[in-house]
């Protein structure tokens, strides 16, 4: 089978643990080019040896907070600086507040939810895309959501929204 994937640049949010660390792994495995991001800088740097040591073209690491807009530009920015482009965005950066009942969550968290859930991939989608076709022509965008985003799930209402409308976001951008 044909690896399409070799010598490509992919940027991954959350890089340093769960499913962006095992994504970034996977990537190493093929030869892609990481650009890592997260904000516990000493596990992004274990997940960065892992993946050097798994065969990755090359691994570069950056503090990221997906929370901040002004972090998620310095990353974009960096990352340009660093690759020249991009041809895989994983949005996997994300979580949410502990389960509690619906009126027991304040309006700050459920706004902190979407805000580290949807506004996150937003925005690093909206950085991405230009240089996906200035450099490549196309692109691909993978934003990992969760099965509370599809499924009600007892005292997951800021949480679950959030998920439900990253899958949203996904479909539409899609199009």
């Amino acid at each position: 089978m044909t690896n399409r994937l070799e010598g490509n640049w992919a940027q991954v949010t959350g890089a340093s643990s769960g499913f962006g660390a095992e994504t970034a792994r996977q990537f190493a495995g093929m030869g892609v080019n990481l650009l890592l991001g997260a904000r516990r800088e000493d596990r992004l740097a274990k997940v960065a040896a892992e993946c050097a040591e798994r065969g990755a073209a090359s691994v570069h690491v950056h503090k990221l907070d997906v929370t901040c807009t002004e972090s998620v530009n310095g990353f974009s920015d960096w990352a340009k600086s660093t690759a020249g482009r991009v041809d895989v965005l994983v949005n996997n950066a994300g979580g949410g507040t502990p389960p509690k009942p619906t009126l027991k969550t304040t309006v700050k968290e459920f706004e902190g939810n979407f805000r580290f859930n949807v506004t996150s991939a937003f925005v690093c989608s909206q950085l991405a895309i230009p240089r996906m076709v200035e450099t490549a022509g196309e692109g691909s965008i993978i934003n990992i959501s969760s099965v509370a985003g599809k499924e009600p799930c007892s005292q997951f209402a800021a949480y679950g929204v959030a998920k439900s409308s990253c899958l949203l976001y996904t479909s539409d951008a899609a199009d």
